[in-house]
């Protein structure tokens, strides 16, 4: 069970851009504003750029295109 608990904390620090792309990815409907917000405020002036990318390999359409 604590392995369980352990796999998005290993998961983000193994690579945070993947991380946080599948985050954004399983993000739908208004419920969900709060975290697209957080997530995209907190890690503009870090590592966005990487995120998009990752992002852009996982869905096939940018995060600009999924915002919207």
């Amino acid at each position: 069970m604590a392995s369980f608990l352990c796999l998005p904390a290993v998961q983000c620090i193994l690579n945070t851009p993947a991380f946080f792309a599948e985050k954004l990815s399983n993000l739908q409907g208004n419920l969900k504003k709060d975290i697209l917000t957080r997530i995209m405020v907190s890690r503009s002036e870090i590592d966005l750029v990487f995120i998009k990318k990752e992002f852009k390999k996982k869905t096939g359409k940018s995060l600009h295109q999924f915002i919207t």
